[in-house]
């Protein structure tokens, strides 16, 4: 049965529709949202972004009543029948069945917020009515909690609608988005370097905290509720009360699930496990995996075969950078900055920088420096692109505090300039 999976997810990556409809769209989504522990189906999840990527491209709003009679304002997005079909990868035959599952599981889905300081927990429904009508799936936003689609300060990850779209496999399209909330973490691809050569990050997991993750565990159990209403609950608890186990063996959980979602990952998208290390107990059994994850090597390649050059030092750089490469850039600028700037600041900066991250997060730390700056943006803009120039600062700033000239140049480098920084 695994390989018949295997089979299935291998003759899916050929490029079809999906690669046009959404080709270099993307969608932010939140972190907590995707390490969030439910459980959830392929057809699901991919609705959700969609659902995600229209709240900003073409919301809508309609008026409803609350229980008093007084008006509120719902925020809702239209999915057609054809586009689903799209998403299941399927031409003829009824999808009323899919959709009303995936209706479900979108209406019973909730996000739940602890307080790590006491033993209290809220619990709210992500979204409104989903309903579904001559060929016309709605899904309304709940008021309460469409703040956590848009408000995602700095902890979000991006994901590329035509990658997580060609997914086949729930095991592989689950475990994509696990990892790509932490791809981040490894440096920018080198596409001059071969794929074993690429830096790896090793992302380690036990077998009943991974099943979990990946929305294998049904947590609506009764015997599970309790347990996962804790602060901090215990996985392998969880794993020793459920009823109904799916996949609880580690050579079932590996056949059906991560091995073919290894193997879809490696084909289709811009990561790639290079290894998955088993962890065993004294006495042989699997109790956790070792994920090492890279960039996926041959994906930029043929994704940025166009915009890549290299200069005399061997060196591969992008000129101009796509649309998701910067996007990236300004996901690891945000955690050096320490003012929230606006994405059109972030792309600026990293323009005049030649969108050099070193030079950035240099001019960052010593723009957080000084004292008083009435324009962030325009002080980092011209640190990058003019030089610094050390002066004696009166009027209550700090003396020998790191200023730019407008009008000079200085050939004053980096290390020579965070070196003066310290003798002063």
């Amino acid at each position: 049965m695994a390989k018949k999976e295997n089979t299935r997810a291998v003759k899916n990556t050929e490029k079809n529709e999906i690669d046009d409809i959404f080709y270099n769209k993307q969608v932010a989504l939140s972190n907590s949202l995707i390490q969030a522990r439910e459980k959830t189906s392929l057809l699901e999840s991919k609705i959700e972004l969609l659902a995600i990527y229209r709240m900003g491209e073409e919301i809508k709003t309609k008026k409803k009543q609350d229980g008093h009679g007084n008006s509120y304002d719902v925020h809702y997005v239209e999915i057609l029948s054809k586009e689903i079909r799209q998403l299941m990868g399927v031409k003829g035959g009824s999808i009323y069945n899919n959709i009303e599952a995936a209706a479900y599981e979108l209406k019973t889905k909730i996000y739940i917020y602890r307080d790590k300081g006491s033993e209290q927990f809220v619990m709210k429904s992500l979204y409104g009515d989903v309903a579904y009508d001559r060929g016309v799936l709605t899904i309304d936003f709940n008021p309460d909690t469409e703040y956590l689609f848009r408000e995602l300060q700095g902890n979000f990850t991006r994901l590329r609608l035509d990658i997580a779209f060609r997914f086949q496999t729930n095991g592989g399209f689950q475990m994509y988005k696990l990892l790509k909330s932490h791809a981040y973490e490894l440096p920018s691809p080198d596409i001059t370097i071969r794929q074993e050569e690429m830096p790896v990050l090793p992302m380690e997991y036990s077998l009943s905290e991974l099943r979990l993750q990946l929305g294998y565990v049904d947590l609506s159990q009764k015997e599970l509720q309790k347990e996962s209403m804790k602060a901090s609950p215990d996985n392998d608890r969880l794993s020793k009360h459920e009823k109904k186990p799916k996949y609880k063996r580690w050579i079932d959980f590996y056949n059906r699930v991560i091995a073919p979602g290894e193997k879809e990952i490696n084909q289709i998208s811009d990561i790639y496990i290079a290894d998955i290390e088993k962890k065993c107990s004294a006495h042989g059994k699997v109790e956790g995996i070792v994920i090492k994850m890279q960039h996926n090597l041959d994906y930029y390649k043929k994704n940025l075969s166009e915009d890549v050059s290299t200069d005399t030092t061997g060196s591969a750089h992008k000129n101009p950078l796509s649309e998701d490469e910067i996007d990236d850039l300004i996901d690891k600028m945000r955690k050096f900055s320490k003012e929230d700037l606006r994405i059109r600041d972030y792309k600026a900066i990293a323009e005049a920088a030649d969108y050099d991250l070193d030079k950035i997060k240099k001019a960052f730390k010593l723009a957080d420096m000084q004292e008083n700056i009435e324009n962030y943006t325009g002080w980092v803009i011209q640190a990058v692109k003019n030089g610094y120039e050390i002066k004696s600062v009166k009027r209550g700033r700090r003396k020998n505090s790191f200023d730019v000239m407008e009008s000079a140049y200085t050939d004053i480098d980096f290390k020579e300039l965070e070196s003066l920084l310290l003798e002063n």
